[in-house]
């Protein structure tokens, strides 16, 4: 064993992928030249993050963390390492599209409540493990505050943490007041006047310069609240809350600097100045109409309905009213209903679907895959919803480099048992993920943390 590197039992059959793994993915060794092995993925069947016809008896060729070729057949080759998957469905590694990394399903707290910078790196760590887990190697943050997201990503990249590539806001950006605004939460008066400043625009040059700013300390996604929220006290989901010109300024500010712009927009107005100022995406869009679903599929504006929550809310508030203050349980018995519904909507009008869950991983039972079943029962066939938390959520981000298994893409690739198209819960159950060549999880054994 190597020193200071906790081991997880695998069969024998796949030993040789956690010992890479161990090696190349928990020990950091400064100035190491040494070189991955050469590794060969024979799938069953393949599914490739397209919507391109189910390829059966497939080998995956894998030069370091990157996809070299796709091969009919099972091939090897001298040296070479063989996956075996030959008995599985195989997948890229799931993207989530709205993520959450410091936050928590869990409910042992009567009420929602804030935290503190320590307890917000503990949940993030625990939250980065369990996507692994669940097979999503990419994620999107849509908003982590209290913690050093350049030190996350690089503690990532080094091997030290486990967990998905990903890119993230910091702070959403939104009026004083509004749903970003942390004093509008409940527990928020825990948040100091400094902290709470970095969430807050004062007008568009304001907007222009917290985008600016937020870029210098490490976002490479920028989210903003240009309507009121549910899960927030006292502000109205149908309220436009930025000006035109504000939510302008960020999108040009953001584009200049390579970002892109996720708009959290519930009500109409909000979705509609969002949209015709060149926002990304529109998250949730509870309030959206026809005329504006025509607007987003002609500029290529994605949508992101994040059904998700608003089943597991449901759920919440049924089980337990208590759970959500009442001025949150009003507004959303409203909404939530709607939220599931418009999915379908603007699927039918052709509109792009991504996949993203708004919560995070913890809590019972808890897996984000369900956000791909629920796609599905939103009117998506298994595999357009499959494509939707893979490639078009790669689309989104902007990266060709994951999201689709071809060659030149990093080897991002997770295996299932059982066939997804005839049953979607399927996702739920990932038994092998390999993130940029390294294998985390094997026979459904995850990696122990570092």
């Amino acid at each position: 064993m190597i020193r200071g590197v906790s081991s997880v039992r695998v069969p024998k059959s796949r030993s040789k992928a956690l010992a890479a793994l161990t090696a190349a993915a928990f020990l950091v060794v400064p100035g190491s030249g040494a070189q991955a092995k050469d590794i060969i993925v024979h799938a069953g069947r393949l599914l490739d993050g397209t919507l391109r016809p189910v390829r059966s008896n497939i080998s995956i060729v894998i030069k370091d963390d990157r996809i070299v070729s796709i091969t009919d057949g099972f091939v090897d080759a001298a040296g070479a390492e063989i996956i075996d998957l030959s008995h599985q469905t195989v997948m890229p590694g799931f993207i989530e599209a709205h993520d959450h990394l410091v936050l928590t399903n869990d409910r042992d707290d009567e009420k929602p409540r804030m935290m503190s910078s320590g307890e917000a790196y503990v949940r993030l760590v625990r939250n980065a493990y369990a996507e692994i887990a669940n097979g999503f190697t990419s994620t999107r943050d849509c908003g982590s505050h209290m913690v050093d997201m350049k030190v996350i990503k690089y503690s990532i990249a080094k091997g030290r943490l486990i967990g998905p590539r990903i890119w993230a806001a910091l702070e959403p950006l939104g009026p004083v007041g509004g749903h970003s605004d942390p004093w509008n939460q409940e527990g928020g008066d825990t948040v100091s006047a400094d902290e709470r400043e970095h969430a807050l625009v004062h007008g568009a040059d304001d907007a222009r310069d917290k985008v600016r700013e937020h870029f210098m300390r490490g976002a490479n996604l920028i989210k903003i609240m240009p309507s009121g929220g549910v899960s927030s006290l006292n502000d109205d989901p149908n309220a436009l809350t930025m000006t035109y010109e504000e939510i302008k300024a960020v999108v040009d500010a953001a584009h200049a600097l390579g970002l892109k712009v996720a708009a959290h927009a519930i009500g109409l107005e909000a979705i509609k100045a969002s949209v015709r100022a060149g926002v990304d995406s529109i998250e949730h869009g509870i309030f959206v109409d026809a005329d504006t679903l025509r607007e987003m599929k002609a500029q290529g504006t994605f949508f992101d309905p994040t059904v998700l929550t608003a089943y597991v809310k449901l759920e919440a508030v049924r089980a337990n009213p208590s759970v959500y203050d009442p001025r949150v349980v009003a507004k959303g018995l409203k909404a939530w209903p709607l939220q599931i519904a418009v999915a379908e909507t603007a699927h039918k009008m052709g509109v792009k679907i991504v996949m993203g869950t708004d919560q995070s991983s913890l809590g019972a039972g808890a897996n984000k895959a369900d956000g791909i079943i629920r796609l599905v029962q939103a009117g998506l066939t298994p595999q357009e919803a499959i494509v939707a938390a893979t490639g078009t959520n790669a689309d989104l981000i902007g990266s060709k480099d994951i999201g689709v298994i071809e060659a030149g893409r990093y080897a991002d690739i997770i295996a299932i048992d059982g066939d997804p198209l005839v049953r979607i819960e399927a996702v739920r159950n990932v038994q092998f993920v390999m993130k940029g060549g390294k294998v985390f999880k094997d026979h459904g054994q995850m990696a122990a943390l570092p």
